[in-house]
């Protein structure tokens, strides 16, 4: 179960995420989507989100996946490819 699939798409952006969602599903391949609340850093705090206090507004904490499996990886970065925004790193989260 674990290690067969592999992210194709990560994101802030949910009108983006659905139009890539919409780009796999018209290509028929199959996808796991999720979305998840971004975490801030651990540590003395932790609830507190740095940008919030800096700044006076709270940005978008919600960070957008799509999964494939890793045989079908290629094609689904095809199929994004130059329609949807670039895979982003979201929060501590490495690509």
């Amino acid at each position: 179960m674990f290690g067969r699939h592999c992210t194709v798409y990560r994101s802030k952006n949910k009108e983006d995420w659905e139009r890539a969602r919409a780009l796999l599903e018209q290509a028929q391949l199959k996808i796991r989507c999720w979305c998840s609340e971004e975490l801030p850093v651990g540590g003395c705090g932790s609830k507190i989100d740095i940008r919030e206090v800096a700044s006076g507004r709270q940005g978008p904490r919600t960070v957008y996946h799509i999964e494939v499996t890793k045989s079908r990886q290629a094609e689904a970065r095809a199929v994004l490819e130059g329609k949807v925004l670039p895979m982003q790193s979201c929060g501590s989260a490495l690509l």
